[in-house]
């Protein structure tokens, strides 16, 4: 059964002095782990200026619960399950490339014909495509979850282990599949709360691309971290004297292994 999420209709009726509770439902699993973390992820830790302060799971029949969600001030507290933070870098990133998004110039002395290689970069003596290095558009980002232990043990460590170095197979956090790469997970018991489970994991988003120009060759799609090389080929240029490199063939390759993010237990929601 798909995984539903609403809020109720009374949810926001009776006003509160020092903050706020949401009502919520949610159906489609009757595993109380599953819908605390999925219930983790789809309400927003922040609302009207307050911060969520707590979260509360009661059965409502088959495959339903009720959830309250708890608002209030930012207050300095012993860490809770449920608690979270974010924080995320765009710097930093390069990539190589052999391909130029266009040429705009191409310079050679009077009475000679200029070579064109289709946006082929750095084409050397001996016919090879050198390339060059330049920015890359980086965002990367870390999620800090306080998970409680007795629910997130070893059997989860070794569960979510399984998933370092490998792309989300679905939407997550906005993104769309094969764009998002788990690179690192940190985690352990908490030292000012035993029974809290203290873990970050370490993403990287690679953008998707769609109707790439390639020399004379049209990609429809590279998704975000499959790779993208060009097989090029010695043809006679225009005025027949001299060969030049050209673009014949483009590959996109899948490299990484896709997964369930959902099995992170953090819910696959923007926060």
């Amino acid at each position: 059964m798909a995984i539903k999420w609403w809020e109720r209709p009374t949810s926001r009726e009776t006003p509160e002095e020092s903050g706020k509770t949401l009502h919520y439902g949610l159906s489609g699993t009757d595993n109380d782990v599953l819908a605390y973390s999925l219930a983790l992820g789809y309400s927003p830790a922040l609302y009207a200026g307050l911060y969520r302060t707590g979260l509360s799971l009661t059965p409502g029949g088959h495959l339903l619960w009720y959830v309250e969600v708890e608002y209030g001030p930012k207050q300095k507290k012993k860490p809770e399950a449920g608690d979270f933070s974010w924080n995320f870098t765009t710097g930093g990133a390069t990539k190589h490339i052999t391909q130029s998004l266009s040429t705009t110039g191409r310079y050679v002395p009077d009475g000679k014909t200029a070579a064109n290689h289709k946006g082929a970069i750095g084409v050397n003596e001996n016919g090879d495509v050198e390339g060059c290095n330049v920015p890359d558009q980086g965002f990367k980002w870390t999620e800090n979850w306080k998970l409680l232990l007795a629910n997130y043990g070893f059997t989860y460590s070794a569960t979510i282990a399984a998933l370092k170095g490998t792309y989300n197979d679905a939407t997550f956090r906005g993104f769309p599949a094969k764009s998002v790469l788990l690179e690192d997970i940190d985690g352990g018991q908490s030292l000012k709360a035993p029974e809290i489970l203290d873990i970050t994991f370490h993403f990287d988003h690679s953008k998707p691309a769609a109707n790439l120009t390639v020399g004379d060759i049209t990609v429809p799609s590279k998704p975000g971290w499959d790779y993208l090389w060009v097989e090029y080929q010695a043809t006679e240029d225009a005025s027949g004297k001299r060969l030049v490199r050209r673009p014949i063939q483009v590959n996109v390759e899948k490299v990484i292994e896709e997964s369930d993010f959902s099995l992170l237990g953090i819910g696959t929601d923007p926060l």
